[in-house]
């Protein structure tokens, strides 16, 4: 858990939980404090990813990727509703990171509730998602029974 949840009080019990193994797991909402570590993760993983090749780069290049990266950040493209992180929040490495920001839970032990309980987690997650921003369950249109329920083609006019 980062200093700033713990400051902020973020982790305090709440609704959303899931027991196993004799432990509760308590996930939070989506808040400002995990928008905030959601970007900062994912910038940093940029970083280290990039430094990882920095001794197979040529100086330039090193720096024009760097350049590049803090760019992206600048744009806004680390940040939880960008299209980018949407698209990474759908890999399991998102999903790892989104449950370990609301959690406070290391991935390891994760990985273990997500195996044994993945079905009421991703159930859980999608929850707390919808709630955190506001969003409402859609439900399905119900069939008018004044018209018919199969599409008719319409009849292609003459001359």
């Amino acid at each position: 858990m980062s200093e700033l949840s713990t400051v902020a009080g973020n982790f305090a019990p709440t609704k959303y939980q899931i027991k196993h193994d004799g432990k509760t797991y308590h996930f939070r909402q989506v808040d400002g404090v995990v928008l905030k570590e959601w970007e900062t993760a994912r910038f940093n993983s940029a970083l280290e990813s990039l430094d990882a090749l920095k001794d197979r780069l040529s100086e330039s290049t090193f720096e024009k990727r760097c350049m590049e990266v803090v760019g992206r950040k600048e744009q806004g493209e680390y940040c939880f509703e960008s299209k980018p992180s949407q698209d990474y929040l759908k890999t399991p490495p998102g999903m790892m990171l989104l449950l370990r920001l609301v959690t406070a839970c290391d991935v390891s032990e994760l990985v273990r509730l997500k195996n044994a309980k993945g079905a009421q987690v991703d159930a859980l997650l999608t929850t707390i998602l919808r709630e955190s921003f506001g969003i409402k369950e859609s439900k399905p249109k119900p069939i008018r029974k004044d018209k018919p329920a199969t599409a008719v083609e319409p009849e292609a006019p003459l001359g």
